[in-house]
Order: structure tokens, then sequence, then C-alpha cells
């Protein structure tokens, strides 16, 4: 079973953390506004709207 990327949708190892095709991030995180889980590729929470730029993620 492979995990599929958000960006390129590619098939990725269930394991990985980043595509091995595109870069991009295959774990999803947290709005650092609202704590709303957001995919990987998102730019804004879909709860909030707010951005979720590098360094407005909460971990």
């Amino acid at each position: 079973m492979s995990a599929s990327c958000p960006s390129c949708r590619r098939g990725n190892d269930p394991a990985a953390r980043f595509c091995q095709h595109c870069g991009a991030g295959l774990v999803p995180r947290r709005c650092g506004s609202c704590g709303q889980e957001a995919v990987a590729a998102a730019k804004f929470c879909s709860h909030c709207g707010a951005g979720l730029g590098r360094n407005e993620i909460g971990r």
C-alpha cells in the first residue's frame, strides 16, 4: 500500500514524511491559530482561514 502525494499524486512508502518525487510534505499538520488538522500541502486553514506558512504551523 502506498501513500499518495497531495501535490503530485504519485505513490510513496506509507512511512514517508516527504514525497520522493516532488519533495512535498506527506504528514498532516495543525493550524497554529485554531488547532485544526490540515493536509500537508494546504496553504490556508480550512476551518479559520489562517495562513499555514512555515512559521505559522502549530506542532
